[in-house]
């Protein structure tokens, strides 16, 4: 499969019968580990197609974002499911950020993994973010296979990851994607005005203070059968040398006009889908009405909190239809 379509917001739900959502209701249900792989703990949040009951909750709502409502510890539906694990955001996005896909994904027959760590709060803590997300999602994947409630309901066959902004270059990583760290390096060199590069050089640190042979250790988990990234960061780190043999298939999404440093993964991946009337914010979950102030007054990027609900919501829907077409395009024929 070879996909690449430059599409304007709302045209791929109109022409994709993928996207459609079943009737099923959705289950969420959350549990974690008190240290994972790099030592620090992580829980999931897992979304998935439910029989009825459960109490009805409300799923990554906080003072800027709405959440999204879910049947908490409802029953699973009868089957097997491919799993797809998520991690959204960069450095500080809040829990349970890609909730808003995660339940798109349920209604859709998959069973979905959010995984949330906690944020770093200051820039010397986030130096190494990059490899610890990594192992966040292979602790996830760990987590879901060890419980045997999950464990008799996933096909371990069909393991796919997704992620945002760092999480996207994370999910890129444990797919086997080396990450060229002499191109890490100079990320910020290219742009100090990029907002996680301020935030860093506001406090005097910088990537280099990063661990590099962490960074340099990075290997693909073999349990992960695809990849798909949305806005991945530092794009200009895979190089065309590092993409020339990709181990499984690799989807690419981007908000907003194309990265000129994802030239390479562009040219190289799988699939690849750029809504040319979105942002970045869109992907984001939709914000509440006092979102945009609050995030103003606490030094946030109100941006995040940018345009009509709607719009937000027909970027959502293109973005639900782009990664259902690619997750069932991997899916065996005898299925």
């Amino acid at each position: 499969m070879r996909i690449s379509a430059i599409l304007g917001a709302s045209i791929i739900a109109l022409i994709n019968s993928n996207a459609l959502s079943t009737a099923a209701p959705i289950g969420v249900s959350t549990f974690g580990s008190p240290g994972g792989t790099s030592g620090r703990p992580v829980s999931i949040t897992v979304w998935y197609p439910a029989l009825d009951g459960g109490l009805e909750a409300e799923v990554g709502a906080n003072a800027v974002f709405a959440g999204v409502s879910a049947f908490r510890d409802a029953e699973l539906a009868a089957g097997r499911f491919m799993a797809v694990i998520i991690s959204h955001g960069g450095l500080r996005s809040a829990a349970d950020s890609g909730a808003w896909l995660s339940a798109r994904l349920a209604a859709n027959g998959y069973v979905a993994v959010e995984v949330n760590a906690r944020a770093p709060r200051r820039p010397g803590e986030a130096q190494d973010e990059i490899w610890r997300r990594t192992e966040d999602i292979s602790t996830a994947l760990s987590l879901l296979e060890e419980e045997p409630r999950w464990a008799a309901h996933v096909d371990s066959r069909r393991v796919a990851v997704l992620g945002f902004q760092l999480g996207g270059t994370a999910a890129l990583i444990v797919a086997g994607v080396p990450l060229d760290v002499s191109q890490y390096d100079h990320f910020c060199d290219a742009d100090p005005a990029r907002s996680e590069c301020a935030w860093r050089a506001a406090a005097g640190d910088s990537l280099t203070s990063a661990d590099y042979k962490r960074l340099g250790q990075l290997r693909r988990d073999q349990r992960i059968s695809a990849a798909i990234a949305v806005n991945p960061e530092y794009v200009a780190a895979f190089t065309a040398s590092n993409l020339a043999d990709l181990a499984v298939p690799i989807g690419l999404i981007e908000t907003g006009p194309q990265n000129t440093e994802a030239a390479a993964l562009r040219a190289e991946a799988t699939a690849t889908w750029s809504l040319l009337d979105a942002s970045p914010a869109d992907t984001f979950g939709l914000c509440t009405k006092t979102g945009a102030r609050i995030l103003r007054e606490e030094g946030g990027d109100p941006s995040l909190c940018s345009g009509k609900p709607q719009a937000r919501q027909r970027v959502h829907g293109d973005i639900e239809a782009a990664v259902v077409d690619f997750l069932e395009s991997l899916r065996p024929a005898a299925d």
